[in-house]
């Protein structure tokens, strides 16, 4: 073993091999080790936690037996990494960044300008002592219920994400990912760092996280592992290790069994929103030129408080007044001047928003990101043939900083205008976290001034895009979403800071309507006061049920327990309960990666070692990222609450550059071979999740947790608490292997996930995630 950082301890080896004479134990087989028979003599059982693996679906008519024990070929080698320590009282939430972990240095100069091959990982969490044996800590006592990882290479770096990732990568919310940045080898097919979060979870220790022959995840020049991991502590300080488990005090928002032989697990698991979360909702608004709100804001109060949502400052505002006019629109709107804003609240039935009788008028509106850009735009639909819009964006004067134009995030593909640190503007299309291609210059420039620090570019250009890959303005839409981000040097490449905002245009001189959009919610608590946004993404049918099943989680004034509710440093309990203060539980976490030597197709047309695995992934609550699992009424017999899901293949899949991001699946070919498969399932409730092509009518893969059966964690048995589960993966790969050939899905494929849990008790923050690997392919 050598130290890494500080509290953080790598270890390498190469696995030895046992002869077939040394046991003799192992009836019809060529040897053993321990008690486990193997097909191989050369190989000696050395997986991390012990009792073995299983995949769901081993193919029988083979004659082979799959070998899920590591290593799986004599080639295979491992090390083994700890990030470090957490310390939590009972009843606390931890989910936050770990300390990076530096790899052996001998591994890392041996794999230095090289690839490895990760073949395979395990995962546990341990208590440390000097001169003694790792020991595995109770799933009961600390309670993973999802981590996210990566192990990063010399050309990669860690980013902050602000906002979250894509909805085709998240699910567990990612602060932060492993990138490319001025990568000397931009040309090379060999990732940069790699992401490891499938079967994570309660799940983790015993789901299988291996790989059949041939296949890997590819890294370039290994040097660090980073973790983020979400840990709740559920130990009863009244009970030792060995004993039975048995629940600590609950929050009265916790819906699991106190009592009986059905309270085998603590309700701190599913994140309850106890009486220390305060939920504050407020209303939205957005503003309209044209025809009328849907929703009017019904009130003088709500009126006049709306202002600063749309975008106008409360010093602009000149008047403040209700009214009772047939020339106002109905409701709350302001009419708007070059320097100074009237609002009104008129209580008589009105006009049309915008300018009587359609005529046109300018527009304007003003928004930020904070620590990025400025925006403000002016359409005159007066000016020039197709009206005229001027926009000003200002950012740093020393780096670039860009804006993207009616998107949300990067994968939306936008028109944006870059902004160099020389003073240098141009236009680019953005893809998928990449930079995309240039744009034909559609803008006139106006001016490029400099004053402390700041660069203010005024450009203008028509409406209508020059180019069908240009922005095309509509006037009569007055929500304009954008995106924008500085730069860490003066020429265009990763960004430092970026963000994502609206911006609301008002008519000048006419009546602009402020019309009620619905509301949005945050959610703050006594350890964390700082106020976090609610928000959800229920997908309607036919792509996801949760909207009409009206579940709880789509809604801020239903929500009642889950990730929201579950912050790193929450305390899960009621503001009365606070047992056992001081007793906290310490350990690490555990990695240990499988590996093997990459070798480089030799020539054209032949093959490399290794076939990269890519990731691909998505939600049977479709973007919700969680839901709740409704009790059954009272006497029912049917105890199955179900949720189901539709989408294609490639709703899973960024098709970015693997080079520069785990999550990344390269220039897009026909479809994916599918190769491994894992639905995300919480252990007090799980049943089965079920994926099936919807276009072929063929079950694609089934999982059924195997449930553990032992009432207390122990030496020799370690991962076997009751109620707890393993979840064998669907794994596909060669015959030979004992498996089923990989599985052809073209990017248009249309999927049905189908995800069923108990539901005698009610259950928060459940998931169903679909975590998969497979390789690009041409049929």
């Amino acid at each position: 073993t050598m130290m890494g950082a500080v509290g953080v301890v790598v270890a390498a080896m190469v696995v030895v091999g046992v002869a077939a004479e040394e046991c003799g134990q192992c009836s019809g087989a060529k040897g053993c080790a321990g008690n486990v028979c193997m097909d191989d003599a050369s190989l000696l059982v050395n997986s991390m936690n012990i009792g073995g693996y299983l995949i769901q679906n081993p193919n029988t008519k083979s004659g082979v037996n799959f070998r899920t024990d590591y290593p799986r070929r004599a080639s295979e080698e491992y090390f083994d990494v700890y990030v470090g320590p957490i310390s939590t009282r009972y009843g606390e939430v931890f989910w936050e960044g770990l300390p990076p972990a530096p790899l052996p240095a001998d591994l890392i100069k041996r794999f230095d300008n090289k690839t490895m091959a990760i073949t395979g990982y395990e995962m546990d969490q341990v208590i440390r002592t000097p001169g003694k044996p790792d020991k595995p800590v109770p799933i009961n006592w600390a309670y993973n219920h999802h981590y996210v990882s990566w192990l990063k290479g010399k050309h990669a770096s860690m980013v902050k994400l602000q906002g979250g990732g894509s909805d085709k990568i998240i699910g567990h919310p990612l602060d932060m990912n492993a990138v490319a940045i001025d990568d000397p080898n931009p040309d090379s097919v060999i990732p940069t760092s790699q992401f490891f979060s499938e079967g994570n979870g309660g799940e983790s220790r015993k789901s299988y996280h291996g790989f059949p022959a041939g296949m890997a995840q590819l890294i370039d020049s290994p040097t660090d592992f980073v973790m983020t991991p979400m840990q709740i502590d559920t130990w009863n300080r009244n009970t030792s290790y060995g004993d039975p488990f048995v629940p600590g005090p609950e929050s009265t928002a916790s819906e699991a069994p106190m009592t009986g032989p059905d309270a085998i697990y603590s309700g701190h698991l599913e994140c309850p929103c106890t009486d220390r979360v305060t939920k504050i909702i407020q209303n939205t608004f957005d503003t309209q030129t044209h025809s009328t709100c849907k929703t009017t804001v019904v009130t003088a109060d709500e009126c006049f408080g709306s202002v600063t949502q749309i975008g106008i400052a409360p010093t602009a505002v000149v008047k403040n007044a209700t009214v009772n006019s047939s020339t106002l629109p109905s409701g709350c709107s302001a009419v708007v001047a070059d320097d100074s804003t009237a609002v009104y609240f008129n209580t008589a039935v009105g006009s049309e928003c915008g300018a009587a009788g359609g005529a046109a008028t300018p527009l304007l509106g003003a928004a930020s990101i904070t620590g990025a850009i400025s925006f403000e735009l002016r359409l005159d639909p007066t000016l020039g043939p197709d009206g005229l819009a001027t926009i000003t964006i200002a950012g740093p004067a020393t780096n670039w900083f860009g804006l993207g134009l009616g998107a949300q995030q990067m994968s939306d593909a936008p028109n944006a205008i870059i902004v160099a640190g020389n003073g240098t503007v141009w236009e680019q299309k953005l893809a998928d976290q990449q930079a995309g291609e240039p744009l034909p210059m559609s803008l006139t420039i106006v001016s490029v001034n400099v004053s402390d620090g700041i660069r203010t570019v005024v450009v203008t250009r028509p409406f209508k895009g020059l180019t069908p890959k240009h922005y095309t303005f509509d006037p009569t839409n007055a929500l304009v979403n954008f995106i924008g981000a500085i730069g860490r040097t003066p020429n265009f490449s990763y960004h430092q800071a970026r963000g994502a905002s609206s911006l609301n245009l008002k008519a000048v001189g006419a009546p602009t309507c402020i019309c009620n959009t619905g509301v949005k919610g945050f959610i703050t608590t006594d350890m964390n006061p700082a106020p976090q946004q609610f928000s959800k993404n229920c997908a309607p049918e036919p792509y996801g049920d949760l909207l009409a099943k009206k579940n709880p989680t789509c809604f801020i004034e239903t929500y009642a327990g889950g990730l929201k509710c579950c912050k790193s440093g929450n305390i899960l309990l009621d503001k009365d309960q606070n047992p056992w203060p001081e007793n906290k539980l310490t350990y690490f976490i555990k990695f240990r990666f499988w590996f093997e030597e990459y070798t480089p197709a030799p020539a054209v047309g032949q093959q490399a070692s290794h076939q990269n695995l890519l990731r691909f992934f998505h939600q049977t609550e479709q973007n919700a990222g969680e839901y709740d699992v409704v009790k059954a009424p009272a006497g029912t017999d049917e105890t199955v609450y179900q949720i189901t899901a539709h989408f294609q293949v490639r709703d899973g899949v960024s098709m970015c550059n693997p080079r520069t991001s785990p999550h990344c699946a390269g220039p897009s070919e026909s479809g994916i071979m599918l190769v491994y498969s894992s639905c995300h399932c919480h252990a007090p409730s799980c049943i089965s999740c079920e994926l099936w092509n919807a276009d072929t009518g063929k079950l694609l893969c089934r999982q059924e947790p195997v449930v553990g059966k032992s009432p207390a964690a122990t030496a020799s048995n370690p991962y076997d608490e009751k109620g707890y589960i393993a979840i064998p993966p669907c794994l596909y790969g060669p015959e030979s292997e004992g498996l089923y050939p990989p599985i052809y899905l073209t990017y248009d494929t249309n999927l049905t996930s189908i995800k069923k849990n108990n539901n005698t008790y009610g259950h928060l923050g459940e998931m169903a995630m679909w975590q998969m690997r497979g390789y690009q392919a041409f049929e």
